[in-house]
């Protein structure tokens, strides 16, 4: 009887010893996974951030642009303004369609999807 105990008791210390290594491995396997999820995230916030930001200046010259032409119609600077912000409009509702994983976009011909934004983002870390 003594025997068999000593016997299990080591084959537990094993399985023991075997469970926790295994636990690290997991440990280790989930945090390299939390931290490239954590660059995607920070890389993806980033690219809003510049869109919106983008976004946001071409549709105030767009607003002084509306009001220049009420008082001078002929003026040109006011004209392109517009014109910058009527042919980036589209691209720009886009790209925040797609990054922000919209569903039934008007601007996007398919849905965003965020396996499709994370390929994507991998693919510009590898070029850089």
């Amino acid at each position: 009887m003594i025997r068999l105990h000593s016997v299990t008791a080591a084959a537990g210390r094993r399985t023991a010893s075997e469970t926790q290594r295994r636990l690290q491995q997991e440990a280790r396997r989930r945090r390299g996974i939390e931290s490239t999820l954590a660059a995607f995230e920070c890389w993806r916030e980033a690219r809003l951030r510049e869109v919106t930001s983008r976004y946001r200046v071409l549709g105030r010259q767009a607003a002084q642009a509306r009001q220049v032409l009420q008082l001078w119609p002929d003026c040109e600077p006011a004209w392109e303004g517009l014109a910058r912000f009527c042919h980036t409009e589209a691209k720009l509702c886009a790209a925040l369609d797609w990054l922000s994983f919209a569903k039934a976009s008007i601007w996007l011909e398919r849905d965003s999807t965020p396996a499709e934004v994370f390929q994507v983002w991998r693919g510009t870390r590898v070029a850089a």
